[in-house]
């Protein structure tokens, strides 16, 4: 018995502190997923909705500024939902510029494509 704790610190001084600290959070994290343990998300400070589930109803502003578009309105059709940070850049128009392309391919699938920006 003594032969291993003195083996087992003998290992421990032959590593080094940042080896042995990426080992013990390792050990951690291992030992909270065979417990099952998942840390609550939130989005921008609310719950996240839960997966495999019907999201939540929402109605936002149209981008023509006549009208509004609420997720109820969609129900029964594939939704594809993307957020892009800012109109009229390079980043949201390739995007965007894509699911245009692609549209008679969603609209054959019965599928709906809503971009939403932050501004």
């Amino acid at each position: 018995m003594l032969t291993c704790i003195k083996l087992s610190f003998e290992f421990a001084t032959m590593i080094s502190r940042p080896t042995f600290i990426s080992i013990l959070f390792a050990g951690c994290f291992t030992f909270m997923s065979w417990l099952n343990f998942t840390p609550t998300a939130n989005a921008l400070g609310g719950k996240l909705p839960a997966i495999n589930q019907p999201a939540p109803d929402f109605t936002l502003p149209t981008n023509t500024g006549d009208g509004k578009i609420a997720l109820s309105d969609l129900r029964g059709q594939w939704v594809v939902l993307y957020f892009y940070p800012k109109d009229f850049t390079s980043g949201c128009t390739i995007e965007a510029r894509g699911f245009q392309q692609d549209l008679p391919k969603y609209l054959e699938k019965n599928t709906q494509i809503i971009g939403v920006s932050a501004e």
